[in-house]
């Protein structure tokens, strides 16, 4: 079987939408989006029957892929990922790491499954940071989870280094989410030339995924409705009905200068490793 590239995160970072553009090829098969724990589910030593069941379907095309939702912010992934894909090519997009914080606390808010406000939140992880504590992947199978791991998510330096312990510089692509924001056609062109498949093929620009729902949102959502309802449309309607969602969205309240201090002096270090890594300036996200 080919070997794949794979989407390991960061989470909330346009992974899901580089996902669905990069299915737009022709020449790349990807199968359903799937967690980290789902991952874990299809692990299995005979490599090549996990293969044959992660990447179901597949046809004649030149290309795979996937995603594997939060597959970078554990160390114990990679050598998993490596046993069973040891010729992959990796795509990592990184956000500034104060805004993935506060874009996935608050889908985690919005959906019911996060009860305390941002600073709670915030300070009931740096609580269990100072304590050395660490939420491991087997903790996420936990229904009654409370600490969420939200900041260490953001140590994206040595995440990536996690991962070049086992997959050599060249077999990475890091994006920038800011990049994609602002040229997400070129950007997507240039993970095209990375996996190896035409960068001209023209592909229609997709709508920005759903990050929180607003208030009609999490009543379909908790109603089990909404993926089953948009799984029944075209993709045009399912595009208008994502704007739709969008637009109703709740106002996210502004995070307060003083815990934002507190952010930027947490993930400063993170940032400043991250950018001699990757030879680019992000002083940006330091302010």
């Amino acid at each position: 079987m080919k070997q794949p590239f794979l989407i390991i995160g960061a989470a909330k970072s346009a992974t899901t939408s580089i996902y669905h553009y990069l299915k737009q090829h022709e020449a790349i098969f990807m199968p359903p989006e799937r967690t980290i724990l789902e991952f874990l589910d299809y692990d299995t030593p005979d490599t090549e029957a996990f293969r044959e069941s992660y990447f179901k379907g597949h046809g004649d095309e030149s290309v795979m892929g996937t995603k594997i939702a939060a597959g970078l912010c554990f160390s114990s992934i990679a050598p998993r990922l490596h046993a069973q894909f040891p010729e992959a090519k990796l795509i990592v997009s990184l956000r500034n790491p104060i805004e993935r914080t506060y874009s996935h606390w608050w889908m985690r808010y919005e959906k019911g499954s996060e009860p305390l406000p941002f600073y709670d939140a915030m300070s009931r992880n740096f609580d269990r940071l100072k304590q050395g504590r660490q939420i491991t992947i087997e903790n996420l199978r936990d229904p009654e989870l409370e600490d969420w791991p939200y900041l260490e998510q953001g140590h994206y330096a040595k995440h990536l280094k996690d991962y070049l312990e086992y997959f050599p510089r060249e077999r990475l692509k890091v994006v920038l989410f800011d990049d994609f924001k602002n040229d997400p056609v070129g950007t997507i062109q240039g993970i095209f030339r990375f996996v190896g498949v035409d960068p001209e093929m023209p592909i229609r620009q997709e709508p920005p995924r759903m990050a929180g729902m607003g208030p009609m949102g999490r009543i379909l959502h908790r109603a089990g409705r909404l993926s089953g309802l948009i799984h029944l449309t075209t993709p045009e309607l399912r595009a208008r009905i994502r704007r739709l969602f969008v637009s109703l969205q709740d106002k996210r309240p502004n995070i307060a200068p003083d815990v934002r201090s507190e952010l930027l002096a947490h993930f400063r270090p993170h940032n400043e490793e991250l950018q001699e890594l990757l030879g680019r300036d992000l002083s940006h996200w330091n302010r």
